[in-house]
């Protein structure tokens, strides 16, 4: 069978194999996880660590955040070829100004007062994908229990909190916007 006659997850697997034969000790990996399937993709995964384990480095492009999160030691993110940031994942993560995340959705309407109340303790949004959920995002766990506290009285349907990831890092440094250019 030729290359050109694989699946495109059967490609990207040639391709990561003919990069190692050489036994390289830098490995350029752009986008490896493309078009396979899950398996495939944690097996990578640990193959990049087993690499790296030997000691060598892997230069990694992906917009993957979650697998760049799991697997760097060291990020930049990009845009418009500009560098807009590089440290290690935590820090980045930990730069922001309001890493912590409380998602809920309340039974019915707010009480009086109570929405100012969680806006003067944090950024509260209402959520884009579900109707009547509300996200507040607020510096730390100690405003999160103030927070957990306001709503003591309020019958929630759903409660998820969570902190932010390379992902939140990405939006809020890009502006969360593709340019005419990027388009």
């Amino acid at each position: 069978m030729r290359v050109g006659q694989l699946s495109g997850g059967q490609k990207q697997r040639f391709s990561i194999v003919a990069a190692l034969v050489n036994d390289p000790d830098i490995l350029f990996l752009d986008e490896p996880t493309t078009g396979l399937d899950p398996i495939a993709r944690l097996n990578l995964w640990d193959l990049v660590r087993e690499i790296e384990a030997q000691g060598k480095t892997v230069i990694l492009t992906s917009h993957y955040l979650e697998e760049v999160e799991a697997l760097c030691g060291r990020v930049g993110i990009i845009k418009q070829g500009e560098i807009l940031a590089m440290d290690t994942p935590a820090n980045l993560i930990l730069q922001q100004d309001n890493p912590v995340r409380m998602e809920f959705l309340p039974s019915k309407e707010f009480p009086a007062g109570l929405r100012e109340r969680l806006e003067g303790m944090g950024v509260l949004k209402t959520s884009e994908e579900r109707a009547g959920e509300y996200m507040l995002f607020v510096k730390d766990v100690i405003v999160l229990r103030t927070a957990l506290h306001q709503l003591d009285d309020i019958e929630l349907d759903r409660m998820a909190v969570s902190t932010a990831n390379l992902e939140d890092v990405f939006i809020s440094l890009t502006g969360g916007r593709i340019s005419q250019e990027e388009a």
